[in-house]
C-alpha cells in the first residue's frame, strides 16, 4: 500500500557519456513501486497533461558544468483526468502541475504530454503538485489498459504488487 495512501486519491541511475542509458521495460507495478518507496505523498491519476508555459531552469538543479549536456528544467502544465479512490479511478481531477524534467548524462525525461497515461503526481505543501519526468519514465505509464488500472489499484489496496518485468 502507498505509504500515505489517502483513500480519496493520494496514493539510481549511473551513466557516463560513453554508456547508453538502460531502463527496464515500463510496467504499472514498477511505477507504483517507485512511488511507494518514496516518503512523499503521490496521487495516482489517469488522463492527459498539457503544457501551459515555457521551460525554466530548475533552481535546485545541480549544474554539471559539462558542455553540451542538458540541464534539468521545469515547466507548468495542466492535468485533466481521474484520480484513484478505493473503488477505482473515479474522482475527477483538474489541477495545475509543475513538470520537473531530470537528466542523466545526455538523456532527459520526456513527459507524456497530450496523451492518455497513468501518472503518479507528487504532492508538495509548498510547491503544489509535481510530476517528475525522469529519463526512465518511472512516474508515468503510457496508454494503460483496464487490466493495468485494475492491477495498479490492487497494489494500492494491498494486493501483491509485482516488480520488474
Amino acid at each position: 500500500m502507498l505509504k500515505r495512501l489517502c483513500v480519496t486519491a493520494c496514493l539510481g541511475l549511473a551513466a557516463t557519456p560513453a554508456l547508453a542509458l538502460s531502463c527496464l521495460a515500463p510496467s504499472v507495478t514498477d511505477s507504483f513501486n517507485a512511488a511507494n518507496e518514496r516518503e512523499e505523498t503521490f496521487v495516482m491519476a489517469v488522463g492527459e497533461m498539457t503544457r501551459t508555459g515555457p521551460d525554466t531552469a530548475r533552481p535546485d538543479a545541480v549544474q554539471t558544468g559539462a558542455e553540451n549536456l542538458p540541464a534539468p528544467y521545469s515547466f507548468p502544465a495542466r492535468f485533466s483526468g481521474l484520480s484513484a479512490m478505493a473503488d477505482g479511478f473515479v474522482n475527477p481531477l483538474e489541477v495545475d502541475v509543475t513538470v520537473e524534467v531530470s537528466c542523466v548524462s545526455a538523456w532527459c525525461g520526456t513527459p507524456p504530454l497530450d496523451s492518455y497515461a497513468l501518472f503518479f503526481l507528487r504532492e508538495d505543501d509548498e510547491a503544489g503538485v509535481i510530476f517528475e519526468a525522469d529519463p526512465c519514465a518511472r512516474y508515468s505509464y503510457m496508454t494503460p489498459t483496464e487490466q493495468d488500472l485494475t492491477e495498479v489499484m490492487g497494489c494500492a489496496l494491498g494486493d501483491a504488487c509485482g516488480g520488474a518485468n
